[in-house]
């Protein structure tokens, strides 16, 4: 029984083996073949490339990289730089430390070059608009009228099914409005499809946003996030679906779907919604160092968040409207288990009838809570975020030991007695929003 056992494992082993050996054969023989012929690779990639577009591409060197997108051969791509035009002085657009490019085996064998799989890792994309509302890099990759494809460049296809980015970041630049927006993919990936004339991507990855200013003002910096979605292309309604999909913020999440409309002009139709038990979502909107003080508080309640953002993206901002708020919400100060109870209010946000800071505007109504000795309620209305006026009013009985446990005035917690206030203010405030430093 042990012996026959014994040959079995033998047998096994021996057909492991031959499989790892042919494996192994077959990487080695598909490598040779690239490796011989990646100067004809290189040259059919770069003459296809440029032969189509206004702009230039060059790259410094190309190497063999047959583990990297497997089942795919792949080649890598160094340095790869995108050119604004063909003449002497030109802006660098794009810059790709290493660019892997996974051809179709087959197609290989058959001495085609099908490109099934891109890997871009640690680039910068530059996307400047000018006063004249052009983008640089849209220029760059358009196609040319004259354009047309020699025999040489003519066996590279594009059927892709997968792109994967990593440490790639998208500066776009607006010189008219001064509008900045400066994002990192750390680690994405997009799977694509095709059915007939629609393209499914499916989007999974990790990014941080390191700014995002609208005319001068800092809203968000260095937020780290994740998407989970779908977005489907079609292209014979130029219309970008984007189906129901997840945001994961630092501490929280947010649901999504919408559309993008890319003719005649760029036009935006996003929702979110947020339905949860925690003010997570919100703190992680915050800046850094509030948001990791504001972690010490821990909330339970009926809490709720939803926005849309909606409108042309060219030589436009879009409309950005929230509406949120909670309902029977304790919030604990989690070192001396001290809380809240019963908080309650409506808030709203809107980029107004003009979509500018001069019109937009933050409201909070029928705020109300109690701490474990007094009430409070209150609302408060900023408008005009360019010369913001500010309309307040404010109830509250307060005990101010109470109060020490909340906030971190020194002192604070010894004090004894009660403070009642009652605070009407309507106001200009003498200084705009701060940006985020």
């Amino acid at each position: 029984m042990n012996l026959s056992f014994k040959r079995i494992s033998i047998k096994i082993s021996k057909i492991f083996g031959i499989i790892v050996l042919v494996f192994l054969f077959a990487i080695g023989l598909l490598s040779l073949i690239v490796y011989a012929n990646k100067t004809k690779i290189y040259n059919q990639i770069l003459t296809y490339v440029n032969q189509q577009i206004e702009g230039e591409i060059e790259i410094s060197d190309i190497r063999i990289a047959p583990f990297k997108n497997f089942p795919y051969m792949s080649v890598d791509l160094k340095q790869t730089v995108l050119f604004s035009d063909k003449s002497i002085h030109k802006d660098t657009l794009l810059h790709i430390e290493d660019a892997y490019i996974g051809f179709d085996v087959l197609s290989l064998l058959k001495g085609n070059y099908t490109v099934k799989k891109i890997s871009l890792e640690s680039g910068h994309i530059d996307i400047v608009k000018d006063s004249l509302g052009e983008f640089g890099i849209v220029n760059a990759l358009k196609t040319k009228e004259s354009a047309t494809i020699d025999s040489t460049s003519a066996s590279v296809d594009f059927k892709l099914n997968e792109i994967v980015f990593k440490d790639m970041r998208v500066e776009e630049r607006n010189e008219f409005n001064h509008n900045y927006f400066d994002l990192t993919f750390k680690q994405v990936k997009a799977s694509i499809s095709q059915v007939v004339d629609i393209f499914a991507i499916e989007l999974k990855g990790d990014f941080l946003l390191n700014h995002f200013i609208v005319q001068n003002v800092t809203y968000f910096k260095n937020k780290p996030f994740s998407l989970d979605t779908e977005i489907h292309l079609n292209q014979t309604e130029s219309v970008l679906s984007i189906l129901p999909g997840t945001l994961q913020l630092a501490y929280g999440s947010l649901d999504f779907e919408g559309s993008l409309k890319l003719q005649p002009a760029l036009y935006i139709d996003v929702e979110l919604k947020g339905k949860k038990q925690s003010f997570d979502v919100f703190v992680s909107l915050l800046p850094d160092a509030i948001m990791e003080d504001l972690r010490r508080f821990k909330t339970n309640g009926d809490i709720f968040f939803d926005g849309r953002i909606h409108g042309y993206l060219v030589d436009a901002s879009p409309a950005v409207d929230f509406t949120f708020g909670c309902e029977n919400t304790v919030l604990t100060e989690s070192n001396s288990n001290h809380s809240i109870k019963d908080i309650a209010f409506k808030g709203a946000f809107s980029t107004g009838e003009n979509n500018t800071l001069a019109s937009s505007y933050f409201k909070l109504t029928n705020l109300y809570g109690k701490p474990e000795h007094g009430i409070f309620k209150g609302t408060f209305l900023i408008q005009n975020f360019e010369n913001p006026i500010v309309q307040m009013e404010f109830k509250a009985d307060l005990d101010l030991q109470d109060l020490g446990y909340f906030y971190k005035v020194k002192g604070l917690k010894k004090a004894k007695g009660n403070v009642n206030l009652n605070l009407v203010l309507n106001d200009f405030c003498k200084s705009a929003i701060v940006p985020i430093q």
